[in-house]
């Protein structure tokens, strides 16, 4: 056997960031129905970490331009709830106020293109 590769009081070997883009995604299913939560993936741009607040601003990548206009919704009213509804989830977790910017994104054929998967996360190449 080989010792431990964590401490024992590590919970993750993820950080903040993962999680934060983990509640925006939570959300985009709460939110959005059919073939929506299954074709976004989210990411964080810039995430700043302050005493009483966090800054953060996120990309929901949509696979599809009809996709974008349905997570913006008419006159930005969805990508409103989302926004709101994820930065409450996100004080929640962080126990600290939250100043969030989301923006839609085209990452056209994302699901299946290896480069677009790497440049997410999904591959440790």
């Amino acid at each position: 056997t080989h010792p431990p590769w964590f401490d024992q009081d590590t919970l993750t070997d993820r950080n903040e960031r993962f999680f934060v883009s983990e509640l925006v995604r939570g959300q985009i299913f709460e939110l959005y129905h059919q073939e929506i939560p299954y074709s976004c993936e989210v990411t964080i741009k810039k995430y700043k970490d302050f005493k009483d607040m966090a800054v953060i601003e996120g990309v929901v990548h949509a696979d599809k331009e009809s996709q974008k206009r349905i997570l913006i919704g008419k006159k930005g009213s969805m990508i409103k709830k989302l926004s709101m509804s994820s930065r409450q989830s996100i004080e929640e977790y962080l126990q600290k106020k939250v100043h969030l910017s989301l923006e839609i994104k085209v990452s056209k054929d994302w699901r299946t293109d290896d480069k677009k998967l790497r440049g997410l996360g999904y591959y440790n190449a």
